[in-house]
């Protein structure tokens, strides 16, 4: 697999050249070291209970998420690239003053694919929160 596969199989907008092809060359180097926020961002994802601090923090933001009435607008995609359609009919269910919307099929880069229907979401959840 190589580093770039979630991209080439979710991005519906296809790029012509390889983001990689600018890491080659005499400026390589540098332009790798300028990625290391693309290197660090999946390490500090909350997996299995690491980083401590990160899941720490992932668990109370969800908990609080399940237990306010503050509004929320909620798109999901199928087959979804992180929630599962049943876990979003879960949410949908279970997260208070919440409004789930389904978008249809999609799985990470669902504002570009859907990006018609998300506007027409919040312009019709919008005035509901008068």
């Amino acid at each position: 697999m190589d580093d770039n596969s979630v991209r080439k199989s979710t991005q519906k907008n296809k790029v012509k050249q390889s983001p990689c092809v600018s890491s080659r060359g005499p400026n390589g180097a540098a332009r790798i070291i300028a990625r290391e926020p693309v290197y660090r961002f999946p390490n500090e994802l909350p997996i299995a209970g690491a980083p401590a601090d990160v899941y720490a923090m992932a668990t109370a933001y969800h908990d609080w998420l399940l237990q306010t009435n503050t509004p929320k607008l909620f798109f999901w995609a199928e087959p979804g690239a992180l929630i599962s359609p049943e876990r979003a009919g879960w949410y949908g269910t279970h997260l208070k003053a919440c409004k789930a919307v389904a978008l249809g099929a999609g799985s990470h880069y669902v504002q570009e694919h859907h990006a018609d229907a998300i506007g027409q979401g919040i312009a019709q959840w919008l005035p509901t929160l008068a």
